[in-house]
């Protein structure tokens, strides 16, 4: 039988990858909040930081150790 979520996307850590995303939505509203209601000031850039950061890191966690040491050499 197959399965709907493919094997790599079921086997990340989803609880840490949640936990993480929560942290980081709460800082994001700490910096709304600290720059008086002004996403662009503080927010905005540590959202996008987070997110890009993320992505990258799931995208390494998918790469096969021998393909990360072709990459690095």
């Amino acid at each position: 039988m197959s399965r709907i979520v493919p094997a790599t996307v079921a086997s990340m850590p989803w609880a840490v990858i949640s936990l993480i995303t929560g942290l980081s939505l709460f800082g994001t509203a700490v910096l709304y909040s600290g720059a008086d209601g002004s996403l662009r000031a503080w927010a905005l850039p540590h959202l996008l930081q987070f997110v890009l950061f993320l992505g990258v890191a799931l995208v390494i966690r998918t790469l096969r150790l021998e393909t990360i040491r072709l990459l690095v050499a």
